[in-house]
């Protein structure tokens, strides 16, 4: 009779089990999946967000990069009589380094990849590098790619490189 009663004790918790489990973990699993996609969702706007955010911003600092490469085209262009640069360039480009703080260096190359011309930045001063310090670089990638460019073309090394 023990046995019997616990059979039959096991059968009817093992139907309220079953009767209130199993909708239980579907219920559960329904409501984990709203708020999965919900958070899914929110990370999927945040990111979309910081895209459009770092869009405007390459293109802010790019806009920034061809007024300043237009500018220095402009100064050595004045600067040019009979063929040859003269007068006080280097200044004009310790100043302008100096006031705009993002170049590590501004060289004037000329057809041959022989720098004529280059201000460095170091040590957070901007200084003019003596002619007998001028190199050549015509070997150089960004030289060859620059030399390739139509007039008025620019040619921009990633940061962190040194070459």
């Amino acid at each position: 009779m023990v046995s019997m009663r616990a059979t039959s004790l096991t059968k009817e918790i093992s139907k309220v089990i079953i009767v209130w489990l199993i909708p239980l973990c579907v219920l559960f699993g329904y409501v984990f999946s709203l708020e999965y996609n919900k958070a899914l969702d929110r990370l999927t706007d945040n990111e979309t967000n910081n895209v459009i955010l770092v869009r405007g911003t390459i293109k802010d600092v790019l806009t920034e990069r061809i007024a300043d490469t237009l500018t220095l085209s402009d100064l050595v262009t004045l600067h040019i009589k009979n063929g040859q640069i003269n007068g006080h360039i280097n200044d004009e480009f310790v100043a302008f380094s100096g006031n705009i703080g993002v170049y590590d260096q501004i060289r004037i190359l000329d057809v041959s990849g022989q720098e004529t011309n280059r201000v460095n930045q170091e040590n957070y001063h901007i200084i003019q590098v003596p002619f007998n310090k001028l190199q050549n670089k015509k070997h150089r990638y960004y030289f060859k790619e620059t030399v390739s460019l139509d007039r008025g073309g620019s040619f921009y090394i990633a940061s962190g490189f040194k070459y």
